[in-house]
């Protein structure tokens, strides 16, 4: 009939299935263990003989976050990212303008395009192939990953702000060996640059 009763909190046995939990009373208080990224935890509660198995707790700091754990934060990398490779914080190898590998690319270069940051074999390649037909240069990325958006821009002389080539690129899924053109390279010399925005 639609009609609902208050639960005394006393009464509710509360257990956990999964999930980062230090603590549960009996009134419910979850207590997490320090979490990195917003987790889930799957709690059961049974009141007498009735059972929700289904219960979710998200992460109090569940607002699309996934910058904001202790030294971690606040430096545009997911913490999770940095966990996985460095370690808890702090850490001085998980800066955004470190190098870690020696690969030339730095942390937010090898965040940003989706490569190790501790594999010096294991990086962006963007390269220029040569003209496949008249006026027309075919040049190639590694890989490319969902979540981002690629955009090639090229000028002839380093001063003026480059122009788009083509159309901005978004992909559903991880693809390696990505061919782009640029239909119009006519002109005697010309600059690319690849730029990769998150999203």
């Amino acid at each position: 009939d639609d009609t609902f009763l208050p639960v005394p909190a006393g009464e509710i046995a509360w257990s956990v299935r999964s999930g980062l939990v230090a603590g549960l009373s009996t009134g419910g208080l979850v207590l997490t263990a320090p979490v990195i990224r917003p987790t889930d935890v799957l709690f059961d509660g049974t009141y007498k003989s009735l059972t929700d198995p289904d219960g979710t707790l998200l992460n109090v700091n569940d607002l699309g976050e996934t910058d904001f754990f202790q030294q971690y934060a606040g430096d545009r990398i997911d913490d999770g990212w940095q966990l996985e490779y460095f370690g808890l914080p702090p850490n001085a190898r998980a800066a955004p303008t470190v190098d870690a590998d020696g690969d030339g690319r730095d942390n937010w270069m090898e965040f940003l395009s989706g490569f190790s940051p501790v594999d010096s074999k294991a990086f962006l390649d963007f390269k220029i192939q040569g003209f496949s037909s008249a006026n027309v240069m075919d040049f190639r990325i590694n890989k490319i990953l969902p979540g981002r958006t690629y955009i090639v821009r090229a000028n002839t002389d380093l001063q003026s702000f480059p122009q788009t080539v083509g159309s901005p690129i978004d992909v559903p899924a991880e693809q390696t060996n990505r061919l782009f053109q640029d239909p119009a390279a006519s002109e005697g010399k010309k600059f690319y640059f690849l730029q990769i925005t998150r999203h």
